[in-house]
């Protein structure tokens, strides 16, 4: 047996008895996540080894738990859409996962994770995705209180405008915000409707992006107004996150194509690392060998965080030569599309790509109506 197989099938092991036993069972069986969801992190890490084939196993392994009825199990499955989703049914699955979390799970303290965060679900998910979660929650699932406010705010972050053309959805996500932290001025989401309500305000696309100075491992500082002239990418990622190595990669390929065929943007990266130790985290950075600046800051804590208002969400925003923000969220797929999409630039329109943009692979959504009410 070779070493990736058996660092699988030692994965795998505690999870054989509760994969046979009733559902039920399966839920009451917090060994086994809590081993998986250790080892999700450690594959992926600076100390991995084979971690595509460990990792294929821990996401199996997870849906396994999922539809056996284990709540984290699914809350980690939607997080972690690239190892485990078929592309054909995401956004089916997706909106199903975070309706079933709404109902059974609001309460559950698990669920305030930042690794099983549900909101964090749809930062970066593409636009078929977001449309069918927010028309899923369109309905309020059950008359409690707890579910309506975790539903308000999911329905929130999946009207939130990722990008020019979604503008007009900012209004509805802000009304369903209000409505939470109306009713609920010290419920258990409100302060991350605050948070979200303020990036809607100050961050979304159309806005100038507020100063932002990090400062990074070796103690240079980072101020993004030094980057004007040239358009920026500001990637927020998660020292926890099973998929940021992945992730990484696929936006390292993005700023090749797009610099090869738009030039004229002077694409470039600024990174900022969220996580809880900063030794730790220069070990990743050695791992990961990201090709540009990157900062590392205590999750809800630092500039950024009081600049910002980031509550921890992985997510990237494009900030144009102007420092206006042209996206925020979404899928790469997505971004990659708006940033070789001719348009306005600072100095006039922006000249025609020299090859043609890549088809996202979302088709476009229809805003979501206003919310009816429960009878």
């Amino acid at each position: 047996m070779n070493t990736p197989t058996w660092i699988a099938a030692a994965l795998l092991a505690p999870l054989a008895a509760a994969q046979t036993a009733e559902p039920q069972a399966a839920a009451s069986a917090p060994p086994a996540f809590e081993f998986l969801n250790a080892q999700a992190s450690l594959s992926s890490g600076p100390f991995a080894r084979a971690p595509g084939v460990v990792q294929a196993s821990i996401a199996s392994s997870m849906r396994a738990l999922a539809d056996a009825g284990d709540g984290r199990a699914l809350a980690w499955c939607l997080r972690n859409p690239g190892t485990h989703l078929p592309a054909e049914d995401r956004a089916r699955y997706t909106a199903a996962g975070l309706l079933e979390l709404v109902r059974a799970h609001s309460g559950a303290d698990w669920l305030r994770a930042p690794e099983l965060d549900p909101a964090s679900v749809l930062e970066r998910a593409d636009r078929a995705t977001r449309g069918a979660v927010a028309a899923a929650l369109a309905v309020e699932p059950v008359p409690d209180d707890g579910a309506r406010q975790l539903a308000l705010l999911l329905e929130a972050a999946a009207l939130a405008p990722t990008h020019l053309r979604e503008q007009s959805l900012a209004a509805q996500a802000l009304a369903r915000l209000d409505e939470l932290r109306g009713a609920w001025p010290q419920g258990t989401w409100s302060a991350r409707a605050a948070d979200l309500a303020w990036r809607i305000e100050h961050l979304s696309p159309g806005r100038t992006a507020p100063a932002l100075a990090l400062r990074d491992v070796d103690g240079n500082e980072l101020w993004l107004e030094d980057w004007r002239g040239g358009d920026v990418l500001v990637d927020v990622w998660r020292s926890d996150d099973p998929e940021r190595g992945g992730h990484a990669a696929e936006l390292a390929a993005l700023v090749a194509r797009v610099n090869a065929l738009r030039p004229d943007l002077g694409l470039r990266v600024l990174g900022l690392g969220l996580g809880a130790d900063e030794l730790a985290f220069r070990l990743e950075l050695e791992e990961l060998d990201l090709p540009w600046p990157t900062a590392f800051e205590t999750q809800g804590e630092g500039p950024a965080h009081a600049a910002w208002r980031l509550d921890g969400r992985p997510t990237t925003l494009w900030i144009d030569a102007a420092g206006v923000v042209r996206a925020r969220g979404g899928s790469l797929a997505e971004l990659e599309a708006l940033l070789l999409a001719p348009g306005e630039g600072p100095d006039g329109p922006r000249p025609e790509p020299s090859g043609p943009a890549p088809d996202d692979g979302t088709p476009e959504v229809a805003a979501p109506g206003e919310r009816r009410e429960s009878p």
